[in-house]
């Protein structure tokens, strides 16, 4: 029985040193999970930051790169693509900027063809006015001098001819 009652003792010490050793080791677990948390919250934490600040406009934004190899190599990508945005939106605004510039341009010489072409068919409408005009004048005189001619009574050959003088000069005016 002595021998029994000493299992049973060695048996119960071995069981506290399990439970303790479990115990301290959970703890430590604890502790280095503790530690790991704290070194991936501040870089995930900041690369978290870096995507907010990307999203809203501010290409300018970059990640310091320090830290587990890890996390140099995402914040290296990081920056790299920060800065290929930031180019690409640079060049996208230059473009756009040139684009503007030129349909300004086009735009300033469609209206100046416009003016142009307005103040030709003004000029086309004055110049049929005056022609007409030109025309309608010694014809009317051609025109009066014949139906004078024809009124009345008949009139002797010398005023026929007289008549038909002056419709000959009007219609070398014409």
């Amino acid at each position: 029985e002595a021998d029994k009652t000493a299992a049973v003792k060695a048996l119960k010490r071995m069981q506290l040193a399990v439970f303790t050793i479990t115990a301290l080791m959970g703890l430590v677990a604890i502790g280095l999970g503790v530690l790991l948390l704290k070194g991936l919250y501040k870089p995930l934490n900041q690369l978290m930051e870096g995507i907010k600040a990307l999203g809203g406009g501010q290409l300018d934004y970059r990640l310091s790169v320090k830290g587990y190899p890890e996390f140099k190599s995402l914040s290296t990508h990081f920056n790299h693509m920060a800065t290929t945005l930031q180019t690409a939106h640079q060049q996208e605004t230059e473009h756009t900027r040139q684009i503007e510039s030129e349909v300004a341009i086009r735009t300033a010489q469609l209206q100046d063809a416009v003016h142009q072409l307005t103040q030709a068919e003004q000029q086309q409408k004055r110049f049929f006015a005056d022609v007409s005009h030109e025309l309608r004048t010694p014809i009317t005189l051609i025109r009066g001098e014949a139906e004078i001619s024809l009124r009345g009574q008949d009139k002797t050959s010398v005023e026929y001819q007289e008549s038909l003088k002056r419709i000959v000069e009007t219609s070398k005016e014409l």
